[in-house]
């Protein structure tokens, strides 16, 4: 999964944060993928790393002006999310952003690499 799977994801997730999205649309398509994972798969390093990934990409988007900053909303409930995250243990710090260490330099980077 991290290795096929993941980087794709990531990079549809990258694009469409780009695109201005609905930001509950956003929440509710990383939540619905990941509720589709098993839980003891959750737990593997590989797959919490992505899904962590994915999380930080998203509270840069609702933060600092990113596209989704302007949404009502978008900021609390995002952050919330991540908040529930780190109190489930799946998470690191606030702060501790873990960036795009696996394929990517920056978002802009995956989203061109995503359209090629």
């Amino acid at each position: 999964m991290a290795v096929n799977f993941f980087p794709r994801w990531l990079q549809v997730l990258a694009a469409w944060l780009n695109s201005n999205p609905n930001y509950n649309e956003v929440t509710g398509w990383y939540q619905g993928w990941k509720g589709v994972i098993p839980p003891p798969v959750l737990l593997h390093p590989g797959v919490s790393e992505q899904l962590q990934q994915a999380l930080h990409m998203m509270n840069r988007s609702v933060s600092g002006g990113g596209p989704m900053s302007h949404q009502p909303g978008a900021l609390e409930n995002v952050k919330y999310m991540t908040s529930r995250e780190f109190e489930a243990g799946r998470m690191p710090p606030a702060g501790m952003d873990v960036g795009n260490k696996n394929k990517f330099d920056s978002m802009s980077e995956a989203v061109r690499t995503s359209s090629q």
